[in-house]
């Protein structure tokens, strides 16, 4: 989540904030994304860690420095080591741990399909009602260990699908818990992705998000031949719909809602010929998948207040050229 807000190693730019830079009220609930810092005591001797070449710029701090150590002794200065971002989740009444434990995991999928890569909570505190005192929760989980290294995988800020400054954050978050339930399987999709298909997760893959797809044109308000291409003229790329195209130019079938239907037909049902399927090799099957799951999360979005501009930059990042 850190790198996704403001580049790491760029932290220095950025002011420590008293107040949330996000603050969001919902039916029961209120989420803060707060500034959490740490420092080392340097104290009178501070002008020993500022370097110019500039040695009158230099001095004149130094005396700036002085003066104003003269003018406050009992001061002293600390030099902030990191500026890292958290999450306060609070209830109007209280909850059971676990209940809150789930609700602070949902909020960690919402970032683990923003950023497309398995995101779970580094710590989880609890702040009992009624006491001056915090618990440190041990969240237990089990996880594939390649999920492990994919959650661990150092990012950098620059090649993130989509990022914090990009949309409105405080909207997203708000709508995010209303729509959760909605979308439960996409998110378990995202949070323990291991980055490896077999043939089997593929054509999986297929199966499960074209009968999405179905579900979002019923969302979208689609009659029962548009079941396919409803969605996909709806929040597809021009660019993502040529990728697709272009794959099903293998199977002779030029119109791509019937290419969808006859290819997830063939996979799903026992006794079907598989006319299609013998046509397409590994690579494809993956690449279809992973184009009808952006397409069910471009439907996620705009649903989150996320404006296409966003959603075609997500697409283009995250699809195969």
């Amino acid at each position: 989540m850190q790198e996704f807000i403001h580049p790491q190693g760029f932290a220095t730019q950025l002011k420590y904030q008293e107040e949330p830079i996000v603050e969001v009220d919902g039916d029961g609930w209120n989420i803060k994304v707060e500034n959490a810092a740490t420092y080392s005591m340097v104290g009178n001797q501070i002008i020993n860690l500022i370097y110019s070449r500039d040695k009158e710029a230099t001095e004149k701090l130094a005396a700036a420095l002085e003066k104003i150590k003269e003018e406050h002794p009992t001061s002293y200065f600390n030099l902030r080591k990191t500026l890292k971002y958290y999450v306060r989740y609070t209830t109007d009444t209280q909850q059971e741990a676990d209940r809150l434990i789930n609700d602070i995991t949902k909020i960690s999928a919402l970032f683990s399909i923003l950023m497309s890569r398995p995101v779970f909570p580094d710590e989880i505190t609890l702040k009992l009602t009624g006491k001056d005192y915090t618990l440190n929760v041990l969240n237990s989980l089990v996880l594939e260990g390649r999920t492990v290294e994919l959650a661990k995988e150092e990012i950098n800020h620059r090649f993130i699908p989509i990022n914090w400054k990009q949309i409105d954050m405080k909207n997203v978050l708000s709508n995010w818990l209303d729509v959760y339930d909605d979308f439960q399987v996409l998110s378990i999709s995202h949070q323990y992705e291991t980055g490896f298909r077999t043939l089997h997760y593929a054509q999986s893959d297929i199966i499960l998000y074209s009968t999405q797809l179905e579900a979002i044109n019923v969302d979208l308000g689609g009659g029962s031949s548009e079941k396919y291409v409803r969605p996909f003229n709806t929040y597809a790329s021009s660019e993502l719909k040529s990728q697709l195209a272009k794959i099903f130019e293998k199977t002779e079938e030029p119109d791509l809602g019937r290419a969808i239907a006859s290819l997830r037909n063939e996979l799903a049902h026992v006794g079907r010929p598989k006319v299609m399927m013998k046509k397409l090799n590994i690579d494809d099957y993956i690449d279809i998948g992973q184009i009808l799951r952006l397409v069910v999360i471009s439907h996620l979005f705009a649903k989150l207040g996320i404006h296409q501009e966003q959603i075609h930059q997500y697409q283009g990042r995250l699809s195969h050229s």
